[in-house]
């Protein structure tokens, strides 16, 4: 589809014309100067945007600042709305109504999930005759995405999203704050598509010098598994955390995972993640999604909480 741009030439005129207007205003009375100058500088014959200030029915928008989705009522821009909708609004472009009227656009406002008053209208001559299209401005250049590009994109907007997430009650004492502390070397951490992301590469050895306390930890022995202190014992109820957070993302798939062999309260039994370095036991899992991942953690208050996010392609790229 060919996207022609209107000609500034009627506003160019309006610019260039008082002149030789001024001639003719003595062979006219002033109410008829009014209304001729008037008709001349309506703003609805102007080009809306002027440099990269767009006019609308509620006010001036900068493009350099916010970026414009033109639509109209046409099948291509009810494609548009419905990815339109599933974006957040505070990243929603905003939505200029290009043709149609009031009704038609109210029932794509309502089909797409979005609310009846928010878009707008040009004040002037849209820049483009056909819709859709989304326009900004970069460093003063004006940037344009139609068809495929442009849904692509508003497909990227809706993201960062969040995938899943996952709580356990905080208790208090060293364990849980070796857990706290292994959650903070994990927290912002970015996993790429095709990428695998390993527990103990991420978090790092266990030691005082590091800011990890004794805790109660499950060791192996010849009477067989027991309870006993050693730095950094907790840090299963991070990994634990972080699997029950993993399983419930779709795309992410476990690589290693080991159970404790005695219970541990925090988790039923299956839905545990032990890890030991000394042991060799790691918790890991791969990116199967098409866009990176990133994990947040967080542990103030009375709950420990993992959240995955899956990521803006076009940035993350």
């Amino acid at each position: 589809m060919k996207f022609k741009k209107i000609s500034c030439f009627a506003l160019s005129l309006a610019l260039a014309l008082p002149a030789f207007i001024g001639v003719a205003y003595a062979r006219e009375t002033y109410q008829e100067k009014t209304v001729l100058m008037e008709a001349l500088y309506s703003r609805k014959e102007r080009p809306a945007i002027f440099a990269t200030i767009l006019a609308t029915t509620e006010g001036d928008i900068n493009l350099e600042e916010t970026k414009a989705l033109f639509f109209s009522t046409d099948e291509e821009s009810k494609k548009a709305f419905e990815i339109a909708g599933r974006i957040p609004k505070e990243r929603r472009p905003v939505l200029i109504a290009v043709g149609g009227n009031k009704e038609e656009i109210s029932k794509m406002l309502q089909q797409a999930g979005i609310r009846e008053n928010d878009y707008v209208r040009c004040a002037g001559i849209p820049p483009y005759e056909e819709a859709p299209y989304l326009l900004w401005y970069e460093n003063g250049k004006e940037m344009k995405l139609v068809n495929s590009d442009l849904m692509g994109h508003l497909i990227e907007a809706k993201y960062p999203v969040l995938l899943a997430s996952a709580e356990l009650p905080k208790k208090g004492g060293a364990s849980d704050h070796n857990a706290m502390r292994a959650m903070a070397e994990i927290d912002g951490t970015i996993v790429k598509p095709g990428e695998e992301f390993s527990f103990y590469r991420c978090v790092g050895v266990c030691t005082t010098e590091r800011g990890f306390l004794p805790a109660r930890s499950i060791m192996g022995t010849p009477e067989g598994p027991k309870w006993v202190s050693d730095v950094g014992g907790g840090i299963c109820k991070a990994s634990t955390l972080l699997n029950l957070a993993v399983a419930d993302t779709q795309g992410l798939k476990v690589t290693e995972i080991h159970h404790h062999s005695l219970p541990v309260s925090y988790a039923p039994a299956g839905k545990d993640a032990a890890v030991a370095r000394s042991a060799g036991k790691d918790y890991r899992f791969v990116n199967k999604l098409d866009r990176p991942i990133k994990i947040k953690g967080y542990w103030e208050g009375e709950t420990l909480k993992f959240e995955i996010w899956g990521l803006n392609k076009e940035r993350y790229s």
